[in-house]
This record gives C-alpha cells, sequence and structure tokens, in this order.
C-alpha cells in the first residue's frame, strides 16, 4: 500500500510519499512521481519520504532515476526528509546518505 500527497505552491512542488515503497508498487509510484515531475512547469520539485515505511533496493533505484531524468532535464530534484526505515535500506544497498539525509 501507499499513497501520495502533492502540494504546489509559485515556487515548488512537494511529493510526499507513505507506505511502502518496494518492488510491488514501484511502477505504480514511478508513472505518479513522473507525471507529477513533468508537470512542474519550471518548478522546483521535493520528494520527501518522512512517510515511507517500508523501503527495498527496487524502490530506491526507482528514485535515483527519478532524480536522474529529472536532472538531465534542467529540473531542480531533490529527495528529503528520509524516514528511518529508508535510511536503513540506503544503508544497506549503498552505504550511508548524506549529511542532510538525502538519497
Amino acid at each position: 500500500m501507499w499513497e501520495v500527497w502533492l502540494r504546489v505552491d509559485d515556487s515548488v512542488v512537494c511529493i510526499d510519499l507513505a507506505g511502502h515503497l518496494t518492488s510491488d508498487t514501484v511502477r505504480q509510484v514511478a508513472e505518479i512521481l513522473e507525471r507529477d515531475i513533468r508537470s512542474a512547469g519550471g518548478r522546483r520539485v521535493r520528494i520527501r519520504l518522512a512517510a515511507v515505511d517500508q523501503a527495498d533496493g527496487p524502490g530506491l533505484a526507482m528514485l535515483r532515476r527519478c532524480r536522474t531524468r529529472a536532472q538531465m532535464r534542467g529540473i531542480d530534484l531533490k529527495i528529503t526528509d528520509l524516514s528511518d526505515s529508508v535510511r536503513r535500506s540506503v544503508r544497506d544497498s549503498v552505504g550511508r546518505p548524506g549529511p542532510r539525509g538525502n538519497v
């Protein structure tokens, strides 16, 4: 199970993910993120993971791909506010997260 909340103002689009970010949900979440990132219209994009209660390697890999595609299009995208379970998954898959908790 997963949920997405979208908040938009003049300068930033905030996408809050909640629930599971796993191989079972990765395809659906990726489609939603891609749609919302494309429609940002020049705004900064922030993907917040504070409410993600389960993450795995495929879920983290999908986030990295989304970030890479956004950067290739010149979109300022940051993944922030990692939950403890996301931090554990990051540590298990690639080492320690950055100093501010970004993926």
